[in-house]
């Protein structure tokens, strides 16, 4: 296959430069697949508030992005090649695929999902990363009953208005709190 992709690629830590000249846009060819790998089309990716702690050479609860690598970025795609025994062509996966129009992955690195049950973007909201967050965060760990009061932090966030719709939807009265009053309106 002679699939083009184009990337996103950090050249260099931040520090005090304006964050447009860490940035460059690189163009290659797709790599051939090893057993095991499939390559997708990269259909969406999700920027997200937690990339910027990615973008520091100080290691958090990730590692941080390497200098010359691709921006690391949650992502939907639909495989467009496979030498996979569990995903074939025409599945849609979702994991960390990176800023990026195509990629090369490992079958074990990627999840499938069911596009055919709701939307591909929301796997990248509700059905993701964010709405696990605040549906385990919520209903395994809060375990919100009714006539209970429930304060959510960051409500005006993806994951904080999740959680509050939750408590809410369970019988509680939330509470929550933003930064600010415009995010409260």
């Amino acid at each position: 296959m002679d699939t083009k992709i184009t990337q996103i690629r950090m050249s260099d830590y931040p520090g005090n430069r304006a964050p447009r000249e860490i940035w460059q846009t690189t163009h290659d060819a797709l790599p051939e697949l090893r057993d095991g790998q499939v390559a997708a089309r990269i259909d969406f990716v999700s920027i997200d508030p937690g990339m910027t702690g990615w973008i520091t050479d100080k290691r958090g609860y990730m590692p941080p992005v390497r200098p010359g690598s691709v921006m690391r970025a949650f992502g939907v795609g639909e495989i467009i090649e496979s030498r996979s025994d569990n995903l074939a062509v025409g599945d849609w996966i979702t994991g960390f695929l990176g800023v990026s129009s195509h990629g090369v992955f490992n079958d074990k690195d990627v999840r499938p999902i069911a596009v055919e049950m709701a939307p591909p973007e929301l796997f990248l909201s509700g059905l993701g990363m964010t709405g696990y967050t605040a549906y385990f965060g919520m209903m395994d760990i809060g375990r919100p009953q009714p006539d209970e009061t429930v304060v959510v932090s960051a409500a005006a966030g993806a994951v904080g208005s999740m959680a509050a719709q939750l408590a809410k939807n369970a019988g509680a009265r939330v509470i929550g709190i933003a930064g600010g009053a415009e995010k409260c309106r």
